[in-house]
Order: C-alpha cells, then structure tokens, then sequence
C-alpha cells in the first residue's frame, strides 16, 4: 500500500506507520489463527477507541458551535453526525473505501459497506489517538467530519426540520404547517419563499432553490419560538 497517498488524503502523517495497516484491515480480513485473532483484537481496539474519541468530540463541537439548543437537541444532532451513514459518507471523501482491506469471501460486508467504512473511520481514529494523542485526533474528526457535516445544510438542516416538528407535535399534537408565500424565476431556475406559521403568526421563513430547502431553513428559524415558551 503507498501509504503516503492515504496520509494525504486524511492530511495526517503517522509516526507509527504501522497503525495505519492495522486500521485498514478489517476485522473480516484476518484468519481464523492465533496470529489472526491478534490482528482482529489490536482493530477492534482502534474502533473501540476512535468511538469513545467521536463520543467526546462531538459533544464538545456541538455544546460550543450550537450554545442555544437544549443539550437534548443536541444529543440529536450527535446521534446523526456520527451515525454509520455519516461516517461512511465522509470515508469516502477521503476514497477510504479504496483503502481498506476485507475478506474477498465476506459478501455479506461488501453489501454492506456503510457499516464497513464507518467501523475504518473509526479505527483510524483510534490510530491517530495512538500515534500521537488525543488533539490529533479531535483535530481529525473536526475537519474531515464536524465541519463538512455542519456545513453540508442538507445534513444539519434536516436535523433542525425534524427536531422543531418533534417539539411541535409534542406540545399541539399535530405537525406544523408550511406555506409557500412566494416563488421566484423561470420555471427552470425557481427560488422558493416558504413560512413556518402558527396561529397568524409567522415562526420562521426561509428561502430555498427547492421547497425542502425552504422548509429547513424555516424550521431552523423558527426553533427560537420555544426559547420564548
């Protein structure tokens, strides 16, 4: 493996360039002998590590960059960004998925890939932990994963939609109601104005290329509305 192609693509540079062999290889591809089953353990040491280092990370990125949501909320957006859709997501930014190692017979692990790759990131994580401590390794995670998912609006948009439409329900039982106040454009290049309203009164508006772009940022808005309840 040319082990510098992968330092440049996580922009990490190991000291221990055997730990980056250790973390691409997946707990699949080691045989069933004493040589194998120590092989095994030392990956799913990296992963156990790398996750108790997101656990930690993310927590900390969230309760600083969002001081205005409840840490419920938070706990909601942390549940997504280190989920295995996540991790693999940005595993491949970093072409991960042309790094590591798995059992050529193992169909079952090559099917399901998301949970491969999010068990890798993990690993190089908990490589990046081992080789040079814990800031490396915060620093890892923050820039090939808590920035890129808290500026992909999509990803962390449709966490505010779901968690205003949550508290909403909870509270009067019913989902809240989006209307389109606007549309701007030719019909093939449209810009969308969307309000969140309740009770006459408007919670959020936002504008979007698409509705659903509209409604999230709308949502993210309106969540202020409970700070006042």
């Amino acid at each position: 493996m040319d082990y510098k192609e992968f330092e440049k693509k996580i922009s990490y540079s190991f000291n221990k360039k055997s730990l980056i062999k250790k973390a691409l290889n997946h707990t699949s591809s080691h045989k069933n002998n004493k040589s194998g089953k120590k092989n095994k353990r030392e990956n799913i040491t990296l992963e156990f590590i790398g996750d108790a280092v997101l656990e930690l990370a993310s927590r900390e990125y969230l309760l600083k960059k969002y001081k205005t949501l409840s840490v419920g909320d938070i706990s909601k957006i942390k549940t997504r960004m280190v989920s295995d859709k996540t991790l693999s997501f940005f595993a491949k930014k970093i072409n991960l998925d042309k790094f590591v190692k798995i059992a050529k017979t193992k169909e079952p692990q090559r099917r399901n890939m998301d949970a491969v790759l999010a068990a890798t990131m993990e690993a190089v994580i908990g490589a990046i932990f081992f080789d040079s401590g814990l800031e490396s390794a915060k620093k890892f995670v923050r820039y090939k994963i808590f920035l890129p998912f808290t500026k992909n609006k999509d990803l962390i948009r449709e966490d505010f939609k779901s968690i205003f439409q949550e508290k909403y329900q909870k509270i009067y039982k019913k989902p809240p109601e989006y209307f389109v106040v606007d549309e701007k454009g030719p019909p093939h290049n449209k810009t969308f104005i969307i309000e969140l309203i309740h009770s006459g009164q408007t919670l959020g508006r936002g504008i979007g290329k698409t509705k659903k772009e509209a409604e999230q940022k709308a949502a993210e808005k309106a969540l202020t509305f409970f700070k006042k309840k």
